[in-house]
C-alpha cells in the first residue's frame, strides 16, 4: 500500500510500526534518518497537488486537528484521526493496526493500554526544589521559589497564545500531575495579554514549537517571568514521541 502521511506524529509512529510512507509533509521530520528520503508534498495545511498525485497514493493519513477538512475530498481513500487527549491515541492506533495488518504496533498499543489505566498524578504542591524535576524542560529562564497558582503553556508570540486545558498538550500536562494549575478556555488556543495575568504567582512554559522560543532566550529573560523553555515535540506529538515521554515520566 502506498501511503502518504500528512501528520508528523503519525509519520513517526507509522515508521516505528514498520510502515514506510511514500510521501510526507515538510514538518514530518522524525525519524530524521528515515524521512529524509521520503517525498515532501507540502505542509499539514497546504499541498502540492501535482506532487501528491505523482506518488499515486492508495491512502492518506490525516488528523482532524492538523489538516483541513478539504483534504479528505481529494478522491483518495483516507484515514482520519481526532486526537484531543492522550487517551484518544489508543483507539486510533488500533484502527491503524486494522488498516495495516502487517504492522508492528503491538508494543506501542501495550504501552498506551498501561498508560490509560494509570490515574493522572497530582503534583504535591510543595514547590521547594520539585521544579527541578519538571519533565520536558530544555532550559530554565527563572525557577519558581514560592507559591504557584497557574501554569500557562505558551505556543506563540505577537500575539501571545497559550493552550487550554482541553487540548492534547493540556492532557499531557494533566497526566504529569499539573491539572489543577491549568485553565480551560472557550477557545483551545486563546490569545492573552501578559498584563492581565497574575504573573507573580504563575509559571510560564514557552514551547520550542511551533514558535521558536529557543532562539529568543534573552528576550524571555527580560520579561521577568518565572518560566522555562520546554520541548514542544514531547508535549504535542501525540504518537510515539509523547508516548515515550509519558511512559518515562509517569511512574
Amino acid at each position: 500500500m502506498r501511503v502518504v502521511s500528512l501528520v508528523p506524529s503519525w509519520t513517526e509512529t507509522l515508521i516505528d510500526g514498520g510502515i514506510r510512507p511514500v510521501g510526507r509533509t515538510r514538518y514530518c521530520i522524525h525519524p530524521m534518518d528515515q524521512v529524509k528520503n521520503i517525498e515532501i508534498v507540502g505542509g499539514t495545511k497546504t499541498l502540492d497537488f501535482a506532487k501528491l498525485k505523482s506518488l499515486k497514493p492508495d491512502l492518506l493519513i490525516l488528523d482532524k486537528e492538523e489538516n483541513p477538512a478539504g483534504f479528505g475530498q481529494l478522491g483518495i481513500p483516507y484515514v482520519v484521526s481526532h486526537i484531543r487527549q492522550p487517551e484518544d491515541v489508543l483507539g486510533s492506533l488500533r484502527a491503524l493496526q486494522k488498516v495495516f495488518p502487517e504492522s508492528q504496533f503491538s508494543d506501542q498499543i501495550k504501552v498506551w493500554e498501561r498508560l490509560n489505566l494509570k490515574k493522572p498524578k497530582e503534583f504535591s504542591g510543595d514547590f521547594s526544589g520539585e521544579w527541578d524535576q519538571l519533565p520536558g524542560v530544555i532550559e530554565w529562564i527563572e525557577k519558581p521559589e514560592g507559591k504557584i497558582d497557574s501554569i500557562y503553556y505558551v505556543i506563540w508570540k505577537n500575539p501571545w497564545m497559550i493552550v487550554s486545558s482541553d487540548t492534547y498538550i493540556g492532557g499531557v500536562l494533566s497526566r504529569l500531575g499539573y491539572a489543577k494549575y491549568l485553565k480551560k478556555y472557550s477557545y483551545q488556543y486563546p490569545e492573552i495579554q501578559l498584563e492581565d495575568l497574575d504573573c507573580e504567582n504563575s509559571l510560564f512554559l514557552f514551547s520550542s514549537e511551533p514558535y521558536p522560543f529557543l532562539k529568543e532566550k534573552e528576550s524571555l529573560k527580560g520579561l521577568g517571568l518565572k518560566s522555562a523553555i520546554v520541548d514542544g515535540e514531547s508535549f504535542s506529538w501525540f504518537g510515539l514521541r509523547s508516548q515515550k515521554f509519558l511512559n518515562k515520566n509517569i511512574k
